[in-house]
């Protein structure tokens, strides 16, 4: 990777990195789960691609394709600056569930007032899906309509809750 990268790199994707081997070296964590929202829905993106360790990721109100970013969302460009040139966010979300037992869910508030909102991830949400059962990893995206807030809702929190818990309940 080139030196921008390298030096932006460990500033922002270093610490979940850290905090992983931290939690594994006081306990034997039998699953590693990350959410992140909106700037910290990247961080999760990009954590979970990198470091297989990261079972169950969830990234929440905050991840597009570069070229589907508009307006408030272009700040995000900034996040992956550098990674990028070597691999899409679509790359990055397949390697967040890459095999057996990983498992990444996007959840995008539909009705979001800020940003990251609409049906745009309708129109790849079965290549992801695809993609990442060919490896043997799980892939979903889920939309929101329970509020039109950047947030976690209670709906996306249960899910949440449910997948890490190995539960069937699923967003229609």
């Amino acid at each position: 990777l080139g030196g921008r990268f390298d030096n932006e790199a460990m500033q922002r994707f270093a610490p979940p990195v850290i905090a992983v081997n931290h939690a594994l070296a006081q306990a034997p964590f039998r699953r590693i789960a990350m959410v992140g929202i909106s700037s910290g829905a990247w961080i999760t993106l990009v954590s979970a691609a990198l470091d297989p360790r990261i079972d169950f990721s969830f990234p929440v109100a905050g991840v597009l394709p570069l070229g589907m970013l508009q307006g408030k969302e272009e700040s995000a460009r900034a996040l992956v600056a550098g990674l990028t040139e070597i691999a899409s966010v679509l790359d990055l979300a397949v390697l967040g569930a890459d095999r057996p037992g990983r498992r990444q869910i996007q959840i995008f508030n539909r009705f979001d007032r800020c940003c990251f909102y609409g049906p745009r991830p309708e129109s790849y949400a079965s290549d992801l899906q695809r993609s990442a059962a060919a490896l043997g990893g799980r892939l979903d995206l889920l939309f929101d309509e329970s509020h039109a807030r950047h947030k976690i809702s209670d709906w996306a929190l249960r899910r949440i809750m449910a997948a890490i818990d190995g539960g069937a309940e699923r967003a229609e």
